[in-house]
């Protein structure tokens, strides 16, 4: 439009330049000539104007309906390069074939994210009546139980579980678990007690400390976790909680005569010998035939000064078993009861069992010189009398 503007400009101007003046009758004459050519020309020029609109929008339709060409979606798909652009595209063109990329790129997606469907040579054929979408279902649930990716093909030598096999696999399952629920605590113990006790080997003493525990915890009556963690406590100087322990044990079980000793010695090293010789006393009955109870319940009542029970106690444990520490205690109680021939036998009877150590064996040694000077005295006490 606008040369056309341009032209008709050019054409005024060459009309208004003539200059000077003219008869009437001339310029009539050239006005009107003038007039026709002018309705002409923009006669012409509109034709031009109607060509030149009517040829662009057919290059424009042309363009538009132009098929995309398969070199621009190909650089949407993977493994496919996309060579580089030497020559810029018309702005047209991308505008134009940006809805059919668009679409192309959805459909390689939904391509894609489509899963390969397996389908089985074996399977019966399904209906059309609906049972297919169920077949699949069936088919995806095997997949997902022998662990199948999903999207790629089962490797030929995988077998796909039947029904048989899936319930086998189901039963054997609740099986172990019935199996767990129905072990009983003392069996439980008894693994943590084993899991304890390699815990000690180790060296790992808190450990094995809480696994004695908890053997405790679900059977009270294990006597072998009481006494090891009993053992523990004591090496760890808490003395408190080991008697304690112990007292629980005796509480349960008045017949394990060991917890009573072990509970016996500790009240004896915090001072307490009164509750030491209760604590032997209750489970006497039950350690009658034990001769080390026995010995050690006659070196307690020695010790409070109580000889004529310890004699008893000290000749009960020797029937039972000799002993040279033993028959030095009996000589002890013997000598404090003023039984003194008989003293000077049970001390020559610890010498002669070569089983004390050097320091004690001095110690019976004098107290042999000591018997026989006494008795030496009692006859001239005698005599003058």
């Amino acid at each position: 439009m606008s040369i056309i503007n341009q032209m008709l400009q050019k054409l005024e101007q060459r009309g208004g330049g003539r200059g000077g003046a003219m008869p009437d009758g001339v310029r009539a004459v050239a006005a009107t000539a003038a007039n026709k050519n002018r309705r002409s020309l923009l006669g012409m020029l509109a034709a031009l104007v109607l060509v030149a609109g009517g040829y662009y929008g057919w290059m424009w339709w042309q363009q538009r309906t132009k098929p995309v060409k398969s070199v621009a979606v190909a650089g949407k798909i993977p493994g496919v390069v996309t060579p580089p652009k030497t020559v810029p595209q018309p702005a047209v063109k991308i505008v134009e074939t940006q809805p059919q990329l668009d679409t192309a790129e959805k459909t390689q997606e939904e391509s894609v994210k489509q899963p390969t469907k397996h389908v089985s040579k074996t399977s019966p054929k399904v209906k059309k009546d609906g049972g297919e979408g169920a077949a699949k279902a069936k088919e995806a649930k095997i997949e997902e139980i022998i662990g199948a990716p999903a999207g790629e093909p089962l490797p030929s030598s995988a077998k796909k579980p039947s029904r048989e096999s899936i319930g086998k696999i189901r039963i054997a399952r609740e099986g172990q678990d019935q199996a767990m629920k129905s072990v009983s605590p003392q069996q439980q113990a008894l693994f943590h007690y084993q899991k304890a006790l390699s815990w000690l080997q180790q060296g790992r003493v808190a450990e094995a400390r809480s696994g004695l525990e908890e053997v405790l915890k679900l059977d009270p009556h294990h006597l072998a976790a009481r006494q090891a963690l009993a053992g523990l406590l004591v090496e760890q100087k808490q003395y408190q909680q080991a008697e304690i322990l112990l007292q629980e044990g005796l509480a349960l079980n008045a017949e394990q005569y060991g917890f009573a000793m072990a509970l016996a010695r500790l009240q004896v090293e915090r001072g307490d010998t009164r509750s030491a010789l209760d604590t032997l006393y209750k489970s006497l009955p039950h350690a009658a035939n034990n001769a080390g109870y026995q010995a050690f319940l006659a070196a307690l009542l020695q010790r409070s000064e109580q000889h004529r029970k310890a004699i008893e106690h000290y000749q009960a444990a020797l029937r039972l078993a000799p002993s040279g520490a033993w028959q030095m205690g009996l000589g002890i109680s013997l000598q404090a009861d003023n039984r003194l021939t008989e003293a000077q036998e049970a001390f020559g009877r610890a010498k002669a069992s070569n089983e004390l150590a050097p320091d004690l064996s001095t110690f019976v040694e004098q107290r042999i010189r000591m018997i026989k000077k006494l008795l030496q005295q009692q006859p001239d006490k005698s005599e003058s009398k």
